[in-house]
């Protein structure tokens, strides 16, 4: 498709661009694994996708075998968790599958009287590269990053092997992945985080129309319009 006219015909040769050839939808971990043991025995590229939100396009890669993870939709909610191998305890922590989307999380752990730390899209999957390269929200300004509320991963390693990461497990592999982008270190399978306790919520939306100028650096109006926008903001 044209990307400027999506609706006009296009002509010349169809081709899969950066999609991958084959697709495996994994369900479990083990599905994970058997792909990654699949992959490594006959030196097969490999892509992660969930969703597929990625500027960069990182969770294509052509002529590789895709791992679909938009089917693992496992969530939790502990009142109290204590991470794998380590002393310390949590509470109000959430958890999800690597295939939940925001919108999904949200309405799930909302009616428990607890907010996530999801973006602006509701379709956008938040345990893989959101929630590993960063995560900005409209809860940022007030409780940080996704990935600041990173309590422990369950993953894929690329030797096929299933493992709970988190700071007292495997603390190199747990700080990589808070922040280093998904899909590079392992394949995140499930992601436990920080709640936090729900409070009220105000929306605020401004939206103004008028006749575009000759120069708009010098347009009263459009000036009048912003100034507004930040004094009520």
């Amino acid at each position: 498709l044209d990307s400027m006219h999506p609706s006009s015909p296009t002509s010349g040769t169809c081709m899969l661009g950066r999609l991958s050839t084959y697709y495996v939808e994994a369900h479990t971990a083990d599905d994970i694994s058997k792909t990654l043991d699949f992959v490594r025995r006959h030196n097969i590229r490999v892509s992660i996708k969930n969703t597929g939100h990625d500027y960069f396009g990182r969770s294509s890669g052509a002529n590789s075998l895709g791992i679909w993870t938009h089917n693992l939709k496992d969530t939790k909610y502990h009142k109290i968790f204590q991470p794998h191998g380590c002393k310390v305890r949590y509470e109000n922590i959430g958890e999800v599958g690597a295939g939940i989307q925001a919108q999904e999380a949200w309405e799930f752990f909302e009616p428990l009287d607890m907010f996530v730390t999801v973006g602006a899209v509701g379709s956008v999957g938040i345990a893989g590269g959101f929630g590993q390269g960063g995560g900005h929200g409209p809860l940022g300004p007030t409780y940080g990053l996704m990935v600041d509320q990173a309590i422990e991963f369950d993953v894929v390693t690329a030797d096929g092997q299933k493992r709970t990461i988190n700071e007292c497990t495997d603390p190199d592999l747990f700080w990589a992945m808070r922040g280093g982008g998904g899909g590079n270190y392992a394949v995140l399978t499930s992601y436990k985080f920080q709640l936090h306790p729900a409070v009220p919520l105000n929306v605020h939306f401004f939206q103004a129309y008028w006749p575009e100028p000759a120069d708009i650096t010098e347009s009263k109006v459009h000036r009048d319009i912003i100034t507004a926008l930040a004094s009520n903001q």
